[in-house]
C-alpha cells in the first residue's frame, strides 16, 4: 500500500539529505512533483524553513527549481512540493533525477562542451536572480545541478540565506573556498567558485577531488576554450559578470538558430552596403546628368 501525505500519493523515495526526505508523489489532479518532507525534531528543521521564506524572493526565476505549496507545520514534521526533475532514464520503468551528478554516475562521461556551456548560461540567470536578492546559495554542488524539461536549475534551497541569517559557514567538501583563495565563505563569490568546480566536474566526468586534472578531449579543444578559462578563473576571486565576459568572449554559438541568426545579421548588413552604394552611385551618375544637361 503506497503511502499517502494529504493529498498526495507518494510513488517513490528519490533522494534523501540532512534535512528531509524527498519523494516523487503524485499530487490531487495526477500532476507529479517532488516532495520533500522535513522532520521538525530537533531544531535544524527551522533553517529550512526560514531558507523557504527568504527563497520566495527570488523564485521568479527559470534558473532555479520553483517551489509550487508549502504545509503547515505537525507534530513530527512539514513538507514542501517543488518541480520534478526530469527522469535520466530512458524506459521510464525507473526514476532517476536527473541531476549532473548522476549523469556523471550514470553515463561514466562527460558532459559535452555545448550543453556544458548551455547549463553554465541557464545557471548564470538562477544564481544572479539569487544574488540579486541580496542572498547566496552556499551549497552549489553536481548533485544541486537539476534539469527540469531539459532547462538546468540549481536545487537545494535548504542552505540559502542572507548576510543576517548567516552564523556558519556552509556548503559540501571540494566547493568550498580555501583560505588562500581570499575568497570569503557566504559570498557570491563563493557560489561562483562552487560554479567553476562544477564546470570542472562536468567536462572532465571526475569528481572534484581529482581537481585539476583532466582529459584535453577533441570536443574541448574544438568548443571548450570558454570552459576552460572558467574553470581557471575558480582559482582566484571572480564574479558572475567576469563568467558572462568568457562565455561573451570565448565561447561558440549556442545552437543553429544563433548561427542562422547571425548569418541574416551579416546578410542584412551586405543589403544595406549595397543598397547605400547603389544610392551612391546613382546620386553620383545623376550629378553627371545633370551637369551636362545644364552646360
Amino acid at each position: 500500500m503506497l503511502q499517502t501525505i494529504d493529498d498526495y500519493e507518494l510513488l517513490e523515495k528519490c533522494g534523501e539529505g540532512g534535512f528531509g526526505i524527498v519523494y516523487r508523489a503524485k499530487g490531487p489532479v495526477g500532476n507529479v512533483v517532488a516532495l520533500k518532507k522535513v522532520s521538525t525534531c530537533g531544531s535544524n528543521y527551522k533553517r529550512e524553513i526560514e531558507a523557504l521564506k527568504e527563497y520566495q524572493q527570488c523564485s521568479d526565476n527559470d534558473g532555479i527549481i520553483k517551489i509550487l505549496h508549502v504545509s503547515s507545520i505537525r507534530d513530527e514534521y512539514f513538507y514542501y512540493t517543488m518541480e520534478l526533475a526530469d527522469n535520466l532514464t530512458s524506459d521510464g520503468e525507473q526514476y532517476i533525477p536527473w541531476t549532473l551528478a548522476e549523469y556523471l554516475k550514470i553515463k561514466n562521461q562527460p558532459l559535452k562542451a555545448v550543453d556544458t556551456l548551455e547549463m553554465i548560461r541557464q545557471l548564470l540567470d538562477g544564481l544572479e536572480s539569487v544574488h540579486n536578492k541580496g542572498f547566496v546559495h552556499r551549497d552549489i554542488k553536481p548533485g544541486n545541478i537539476l534539469w527540469v524539461n531539459g532547462k538546468a536549475k540549481l536545487g537545494d534551497i535548504g542552505l540559502l540565506a542572507n548576510d543576517g541569517s548567516m552564523t556558519m559557514p556552509a556548503g559540501s567538501a571540494g566547493f568550498i573556498p580555501p583560505e588562500s583563495s581570499g575568497i570569503k565563505l557566504n559570498t557570491p563569490e563563493a557560489d561562483v567558485y562552487a560554479l567553476c568546480r562544477v564546470v570542472y566536474c562536468a567536462v572532465s566526468g571526475k569528481t572534484v577531488s581529482n581537481y585539476p586534472r583532466m582529459e584535453l578531449t577533441d570536443d574541448l579543444k574544438q568548443n571548450g576554450k570558454a570552459l576552460i578559462k572558467i574553470i581557471n578563473c575558480g582559482m582566484k576571486k571572480c564574479t558572475i559578470k567576469d563568467i558572462r565576459a568568457i562565455l561573451d568572449k570565448y565561447a561558440p554559438l549556442q545552437n543553429t538558430g544563433d548561427v542562422e541568426k547571425k548569418e541574416d545579421h551579416i546578410a542584412m548588413k551586405i543589403l544595406k552596403i549595397g543598397g547605400l552604394a547603389c544610392i551612391s552611385i546613382g546620386v553620383f551618375i545623376g550629378g553627371i546628368i545633370i551637369g551636362r544637361n545644364s552646360k
